[in-house]
């Protein structure tokens, strides 16, 4: 109006999109907790969303247990210190294998004194690594099918034994 100028000037910082790097994808089985290690960065807020509809809003590290087995997807959405949004998305984080079954069984249920001995046969599924673990003072076993001499407590009298098998 009468001549005179007047100005303003305002900076503004515009600070870069994070970029978060998801850990490594993991394994495991039905049940089993996974540890879900930290997410490299400086973030202010982190919110895992996984396919299977579990949310965790940490950095971690945090533990994660899956009830199906199979591979499962998870988001990963970071906010940084100044406020900026970041996500990243992996469709085989964490791949759930089934849990194995043990089962087997005895070629003859009763053993002696004469014969002290069975054969035991394995028929466990989805296992790799197996553990008999027998009742009597014996040592365990790791092969696919065992035969084993019980060695009994008492020998003049009846004698009961064990037998259980883990398979891993």
């Amino acid at each position: 109006l009468n001549g005179c100028v007047a100005t303003n000037t305002v900076t503004l910082t515009a600070n870069p999109s994070p970029q978060p790097v998801l850990p490594p994808p993991v394994q495991g089985c039905i049940g089993s907790s996974i540890l879900i290690e930290a997410v490299p960065g400086n973030w202010g807020y982190c919110s895992w969303t996984f396919s299977d509809g579990q949310q965790f809003n940490e950095c971690g590290p945090f533990s994660v247990s899956f009830d199906t087995s199979g591979c499962v997807a998870v988001q990963l959405n970071v906010i940084s210190p100044e406020g900026c949004y970041g996500s990243v998305i992996s469709s085989n984080f964490a791949c759930i294998q089934p849990n194995p079954t043990a089962s087997f069984y005895a070629e003859n249920y009763q053993v002696t004194n004469v014969v002290p001995g069975t054969n035991f046969i394995n028929t466990s599924v989805g296992a790799s690594s197996y553990y008999w673990y027998y009742s009597d003072v014996s040592t365990y076993d790791t092969t696919l099918n065992v035969y084993h001499d019980f060695i009994p407590d008492n020998p003049d009298a009846v004698n009961t034994f064990e037998v259980i098998l883990y398979a891993v």
